[in-house]
C-alpha cells in the first residue's frame, strides 16, 4: 500500500500529503484506479492526525487527483485532462472518442454551406462583420426568444441575452450572483465542465443528493439551509451523465423549495430541444426565479457557439448583460445569423427532427448490443450510462478501454463531493460520424466489460 514520503515544516501537513498524492501521480507511481490507504491507517503511519488527512483527502479532490466512493475508499481519479478531452474529430490520436457529447453530423454540411453562401450575398453583410451589442444583435434576441416559446418559455428580446454556448451563459450567471467563496448548489451527479467553472471561479461547489426523478426537494432544502447558498444549478431534462427527466411533480416541488428557500435556478435546458415530449419548464413555473440556459450546440451545431441566458427578473438581465460585455465584447454576429436564419427559415426544426431520429436509432443499436447488460439512457439522449459488472471498477475500465483504443468517461468523473457514485460509464453515441463505427467501439466495450466478469464466474 502506498505510503508517501513528506517534509514536515515547509507546508502545512495535508498540503504536503497532497502535494506528495500530486507527485505519485505525475510519475505513474499512482495509477487511475489505484486505491489510497484508508484515513486511520495512513495517519498512524505518518504520525499525523485523521484529521489531517482527511482535509489532504479533500484538497486532493478539489485538485481532481482522486475520488471517494462511499463504502469503499478513496481511489485515484483519471486526470482532469483525460476527463476533459479537447474539441476533436472523432479520434483523439489513435482514440476512437465516445467521451466527446456532440449531436451527429448529418446534413448540416451541406444547410451551412448554403447559409454561408446567402450571408455573403446580403447587403447587411458588413453590418455583421461588425461589432454587435454584448447581449445580442435585436432581430438574434427576438429569433431566440421565439424559439424558446417551442418549448413553453415565454420571454421578450429584451429579456435574452446572448452568449457563447450555455457554458458562458453559465460563467457569467455564476459570476453575476455570488463572490468568490460562495457555495453553489449543483447536482450530485453533473456536467465535469460545471465542476471545473465554479471551482476555478473560487466558488463552492455543493452536491444535493437526486434519485431517479432528479435532484431531491428536501436534499434541495436541506442543502440551501446548511451552506445558505442562494444560486442552483440543475440539468432538469435529460440530465448529464444520468439521462434522467424530472417529471412535472418534481419540477414543482423544486420550485417550490426555490422560494421558501429564496434559491435562484439556473435551468441548463441544452438538451432539452432533441426531446420529443417536451415537458413543462422550471422557468415556466417560477416566473422570475429562473435564469433559463439554451444553445444550439446539443441540437443543431455545437462549434456554433450560439446560446442564450433568459431571465424576467430585470435587475438580474442587467447584470447579464453586464457579464456579456465583460466576458466577450461583443456577441459574434456573423454564427448568430446562421442560426437565426436556421430558425427563421424552419430549418432549425427539420434538422432537430433528423436529429431525434438519428439518435434514436443509434440508440437502438447501443441497447442491442449491451443487451442482457444494465444501462440508463433514452431514445432521444445522446450519451447513455453502462453499468458494469463484477469485479469491475468504473476508473481502471476506462483506463483498460484507453489502452485498447476507445476513450469514454467514468462516472465517478462527474461526482461532486464524497457521494455514492454508480460502477459505470457514459458512452456518446452521436461523436463517430457513422454508425458502422459505433458498433465496432460499442462492441469493444461490451467484450471487455463481459471477458472479466467472466473470467471471475469461472474461478467461482
Amino acid at each position: 500500500m502506498w505510503i508517501p514520503e513528506i517534509e514536515i515544516g515547509r507546508s502545512p501537513k495535508y498540503r504536503a500529503i497532497a502535494d506528495a498524492i500530486a507527485e505519485a501521480v505525475n510519475t505513474g507511481e499512482l495509477t487511475p484506479g489505484s486505491r489510497l490507504p484508508p484515513q486511520r491507517q495512513l495517519a498512524w503511519n505518518l504520525g499525523v492526525t485523521v484529521g489531517t488527512v482527511g482535509r489532504a483527502y479533500d484538497l486532493a479532490q478539489q485538485r481532481g487527483l482522486v475520488a471517494g466512493e462511499v463504502g469503499r475508499g478513496t481511489f485515484i481519479q483519471i486526470p482532469v485532462a483525460e476527463r476533459q478531452p479537447v474539441l476533436s474529430p472523432e479520434r483523439v490520436g489513435n482514440l476512437i472518442d465516445l467521451s466527446l457529447n456532440q449531436p451527429v453530423g448529418g446534413p448540416k454540411r451541406e444547410v451551412f454551406a448554403q447559409t454561408l453562401r446567402d450571408i455573403s450575398s446580403a447587403p447587411d453583410l458588413e453590418d455583421l462583420m461588425c461589432y454587435a451589442s454584448p447581449a445580442g444583435l435585436p432581430r438574434h434576441r427576438a429569433v431566440a426568444a421565439a424559439w424558446v416559446g417551442r418549448v413553453g418559455i415565454e420571454a421578450s428580446a429584451e429579456q435574452v441575452t446572448c452568449f457563447n454556448g450555455t457554458q458562458e451563459a453559465i460563467a457569467a450567471s455564476i459570476l453575476g450572483l455570488t463572490r468568490a467563496g460562495d457555495p453553489v448548489l449543483v447536482e450530485e451527479l453533473t456536467y465535469v465542465g460545471f465542476i471545473g467553472l465554479i471551482e476555478h471561479f473560487n466558488r463552492r461547489p455543493v452536491p444535493v443528493a437526486m434519485d431517479n426523478d432528479g435532484i431531491r426537494p428536501e436534499a434541495l432544502a436541506e442543502a440551501a439551509r446548511k451552506s445558505g447558498a442562494k444560486l442552483a444549478l440543475l440539468v432538469p431534462t435529460l440530465h448529464n451523465p444520468t439521462t434522467s427527466i424530472m417529471s412535472e411533480e418534481r419540477r414543482r416541488e423544486v420550485v417550490a423549495t426555490a422560494h421558501r428557500h429564496d434559491l435562484i435556478l439556473i435551468e441548463d435546458d441544452v438538451y432539452g430541444f432533441l426531446l420529443e415530449d417536451q415537458p413543462t419548464r422550471l422557468a415556466t413555473l417560477a416566473d422570475n426565479r429562473v435564469i433559463y440556459v439554451s444553445s444550439a450546440s446539443k441540437c443543431l451545431v455545437p462549434g456554433l457557439r450560439v446560446g442564450w441566458a433568459i431571465c424576467r427578473n430585470e435587475t438580474i438581465v442587467e447584470r447579464l448583460k453586464a457579464l456579456a460585455f465583460s466576458l466577450h465584447i461583443a456577441s459574434p454576429a456573423l454564427t448568430g445569423e446562421i442560426v437565426c436564419r436556421w430558425i427563421e427559415e424552419k430549418l432549425a426544426d427539420e434538422l432537430v427532427l433528423w436529429q431525434r431520429r438519428e439518435i434514436s436509432e443509434r440508440y437502438r443499436l447501443a441497447t442491442d448490443i449491451f443487451s442482457g447488460m444494465r444501462t440508463t439512457g433514452h431514445p432521444n439522449c445522446l450519451h447513455l450510462l453502462l453499468h458494469l459488472p463484477e469485479p469491475w471498477r468504473a476508473l481502471p475500465f476506462a483506463s483498460e478501454m484507453r489502452n485498447r483504443g476507445v476513450s469514454l468517461v467514468p462516472a465517478s468523473a462527474f461526482a461532486v463531493g464524497q457521494v455514492a457514485v454508480p460502477q459505470a460509464v457514459r458512452l456518446t453515441l452521436g461523436s463517430l460520424k457513422d454508425r458502422e463505427t459505433l458498433r465496432r467501439a460499442l462492441e469493444l466495450v461490451r467484450d471487455v466489460a463481459l471477458q472479466q466478469s467472466a473470467a471471475r464466474q469461472q474461478l467461482i
